[in-house]
């Protein structure tokens, strides 16, 4: 085996006992009882507002999905595949470090490999792009001595950067033209994220006082975790950046980490465990 594979698998491995530390780590210097606290505190109807959002978000990204299937052309793929495959994607991108169990979905669909894998690398980059560009909105809200111009400059170079798409060449016949029907995906990655920026706002404005502003300046830097592939679902990391963002505006770490941790649960592995009991229940799937 070669030995870049054998590094690789290491690193893959060593992410499980580096997640479980960094969790231990973080959750050392707050007190978890308060943390429970605060979410079994949290109001009904709060609670059923903030997994509507995550309902709204899971159908805007698995609409998503569909797009991102759409862009080759001749590929049909019904809405029980496809849903099934973007849930399991779900499951195996949350078990898996960096998220990348989530190319799992290519088992579960009938068409070329090449095909979906491609599908999926593009719904990466889309939603890392997501998260760079609200990370760096963010920048410039919380980062006010930064110089004015640097602050406008780079959010405005990070909102251009999908129109490349129009003046870069296809770097090959078998990648598929995706000029025009790339932007949608773009525009929704975008709003999805603005709802997740919502669900904390919500949460954290439950308990103190809390304005939207702070949370556009402060979400982002938090999600920023998920784009470094260094724990498993960015459990851990984005909990450590919580701690390090939201004390210096006024938000305890025993509140900051108990919205991440809900704010995660119902957004992501609630899903997952939804992508797992249809898997079960897929007799074709058990063998892949």
């Amino acid at each position: 085996m070669d030995n870049k594979k054998i590094l690789w698998k290491i690193f893959g491995i060593l992410k499980y006992p580096f997640t479980a530390a960094l969790l231990y780590l973080v959750f050392s210097h707050i007190d978890f009882a308060t943390v429970t606290a605060i979410i079994k505190t949290l109001d009904t109807k709060m609670v059923a507002i903030l997994i509507l959002i995550s309902l709204v978000k899971i159908v805007l990204q698995y609409n998503n999905w569909r797009l991102y299937l759409k862009l080759f052309p001749g590929i049909d793929v019904s809405h029980g595949q496809s849903l099934l495959a973007f849930l399991a994607g779900t499951t195996f991108k949350l078990i898996t470090p960096g998220g990348v169990g989530v190319y799992g979905r290519m088992l579960m669909l009938n068409m070329r490999k090449r095909d979906s894998f491609l599908a999926i690398s593009y719904e990466k980059i889309v939603q890392s792009w997501g998260m760079l560009f609200w990370g760096v909105i963010a920048a410039a809200i919380t980062f006010s001595n930064v110089n004015v111009i640097l602050r406008l400059i780079v959010p405005a170079v990070f909102l251009t950067l999908p129109l490349l798409l129009f003046v870069i060449p296809r770097p090959s016949k078998f990648i598929p033209d995706t000029r025009i029907p790339a932007l949608p995906p773009f525009i929704l990655q975008a709003f999805i994220y603005i709802l997740t920026i919502f669900q904390y706002y919500l949460f954290i404005k439950s308990f103190t006082d809390f304005s939207l502003l702070k949370a556009f300046g402060s979400v982002p830097l938090v999600q920023l975790a998920n784009t470094i592939p260094i724990t498993v679902s960015g459990l851990g990391l984005r909990e450590h950046f919580a701690i390090l963002v939201y004390p210096p505006i006024g938000v305890s770490k025993e509140l900051a980490i108990s919205c991440s941790l809900f704010v995660f649960m119902i957004s992501n592995v609630a899903p997952a465990i939804l992508g797992v009991i249809l898997m079960l229940l897929k007799p074709t799937n058990k063998t892949k």
